[in-house]
């Protein structure tokens, strides 16, 4: 009957919120042990040094994949400012994933 069919869309519901829930928590500690095992790794010798060379490798990367995708490159004329290449970086990834919407 309607009544039980409501209890069942009711019940389904319901556990598709509480899974997506969970998994929910399992991403966010996850990302929370990696950002303190990055953390604990940066507080070393040496690994602000390794940070700064994954990240300009990171950034390479993905100069490479935009350069593929388009033929407008903008680059940073302060390439030891670690701020403005994180800022020019953020813009760039946003500007990757709009043009990968575009294309969806």
């Amino acid at each position: 009957t309607r009544k039980v069919e409501a209890e069942a869309q009711k019940t389904k519901l319901l556990r598709e919120a509480e899974g997506e829930a969970a998994a929910m928590r399992l991403k966010a500690e996850a990302q929370a042990a990696a950002i303190s095992a990055v953390a604990a790794e940066m507080n070393k010798e040496g690994g602000v040094e390794a940070a700064k060379l994954a990240l300009a490798r990171d950034l390479a990367s993905m100069y490479g994949e935009m350069g593929q995708k388009s033929n407008t490159m903008i680059f940073n004329d302060r390439p030891g400012d670690l701020t403005a290449l994180l800022s020019q970086a953020a813009v760039a990834i946003k500007a990757a994933d709009k043009s990968t919407e575009e294309t969806k």
